[in-house]
């Protein structure tokens, strides 16, 4: 099953089938802040709470109503999924802390949102949105 899943995705999957398989590991992603940094852009501060890692797919709503979609990949898969919107440098699965540099200054943004889908199993959902305020 995960060889026939590696084919058709071109990534790597020990790591999932390792974790899903052999651990009763949960996954927890949360947003810790979002800062501007010394040229003026935002800089939004994640971190991996719960021992599973997983990509992260990651949504900016800017104020005037525009959206930019993230896709950050973990290293261990050695690629990226196909994905309309932008590959962000890789999180190495390790690291319990994660910064995605943004292109727009903190006060553009109205919202940000891990996983807006719904599409992991993300055990603590409230830690996942950031609102503008």
């Amino acid at each position: 099953f995960i060889r026939v899943m590696e084919k058709e995705s071109g990534l790597e999957l020990d790591w999932y089938r390792e974790y899903w398989v052999n651990t009763t590991h949960t996954i927890d992603y949360g947003i810790n802040d979002v800062v501007d940094n010394d040229e003026g852009k935002a800089v939004l501060k994640l971190q991996k709470i719960g021992v599973m890692p997983m990509p992260l797919d990651v949504v900016v709503e800017m104020k005037d109503g525009s959206k930019k979609m993230y896709n950050i990949a973990l290293r261990i898969m050695r690629g990226n999924k196909t994905f309309q919107g932008e590959i962000a440098e890789d999180w190495p699965w390790t690291n319990a802390s994660y910064d995605l540099q943004l292109d727009v200054a903190k006060e553009k943004i109205a919202k940000i949102s891990i996983d807006p889908g719904v599409k992991m199993m993300d055990v603590e959902r409230s830690n996942n949105e950031w609102q503008n305020r």
